[in-house]
Order: structure tokens, then sequence, then C-alpha cells
């Protein structure tokens, strides 16, 4: 190693940082959570999204805005 640490993105967020990614308030996401609009899973009591799930919400966004 060259004595950087490296950088480590998790497969899964919480819903605030996935909140967060999509620029909605905590609220709004739950909202999409209940219609559908995002899967997530349950990781113990922990609420998880996968980030591909995110990022696939986002791109939805983008072609419908196109």
């Amino acid at each position: 190693m060259n004595g950087e640490a490296q950088k480590f993105e998790s497969a899964f967020v919480r819903p605030e940082e996935a909140a967060a990614m999509i620029g909605v308030g905590l609220t709004k996401f739950y909202s999409l959570l209940k219609d559908g609009a995002v899967k997530s899973s349950k990781l113990g009591h922990s609420r998880m999204i996968a980030r591909t799930e995110v990022e696939a919400f986002i791109e939805r966004l983008k072609a419908e805005a196109a």
C-alpha cells in the first residue's frame, strides 16, 4: 500500500443518506418507499436501501424529464 487509505463505498445506505442522494427530505423519501418508487430491505431493525436502487431511481427521473 502507498499509505493512502482506501475509499470504501457501502453497497447499502440508510434512508437519510438515500434521501440526500435524491435531494428530497426524509418525509418525502419515506413516501417514495411506501409508494414502491424506491425499494428497501430490513436488516435487523434497520431499513437499508441498495445504492444501485437509489441510482436507478435517479436515472428513471432523468428519463422522465427528457
